[in-house]
């Protein structure tokens, strides 16, 4: 696996690595407190630390304790143990902790999907099989179980039907939605 720091992730991915919402990642970006790359609007490690520390201290810090904090994560040359801004110790190891976890759980769907035009047309499957994993997702959705699943499809198992299901969650298809026809009342 690719170390944390040198990964680069989407808006999508960082909201789900930090549990905040997209619309507040766009915020940041939108408001230039977080310095996406303008044209992909990648995000890096700290920048993922510096929404975990927001989302944890939203009630406490003003919009300079952010921009401070932003400006103290980025001039560091390897993000350690701790952080101190002004008066604010932050725990940069436990936040870290937690990034990793969510952020290795976005690579594994990552690498448990593939798009290979040879199979199904380039249709987005699960790897090693030829099972679609929109498909999976979708059956997800409607309400079947992961052991329903994967007793309909015997080269899953519980933890690729969830890999499934993360990665369209991260990856949602492009285009407009279908048509639906009005069917009045």
């Amino acid at each position: 696996m690719t170390a944390l720091h040198e990964r680069r992730f989407s808006v999508k991915q960082a909201a789900f690595i930090t549990r905040l919402e997209e619309k507040g990642i766009d915020r940041f970006i939108f408001e230039a407190k977080l310095r996406a790359r303008q044209q992909t609007r990648e995000l890096d490690a700290r920048d993922l630390f510096f929404l975990e520390i927001c989302r944890e201290h939203q009630e406490d810090l003003t919009p300079r304790g952010r921009e401070r904090i932003y400006e103290a994560l980025h001039a560091l040359d390897k993000i350690g143990a701790s952080l101190t801004v002004g008066a604010l110790e932050l725990a940069l190891k436990d936040i870290g902790k937690a990034i990793r976890e969510r952020a290795d759980l976005v690579q594994q769907a990552e690498e448990a999907v593939v798009e290979d035009p040879d199979i199904l047309g380039g249709e987005p499957v699960i790897r090693g099989t030829r099972i679609p994993a929109r498909n999976v997702a979708a059956k997800l959705a409607r309400g079947a179980t992961v052991d329903a699943i994967v007793r309909s499809y015997p080269t899953l198992d519980p933890e690729k039907v969830e890999l499934a299901k993360l990665w369209v969650e991260l990856n949602p298809k492009r285009g407009r939605p279908a048509r639906r026809t009005w069917r009045g009342r």
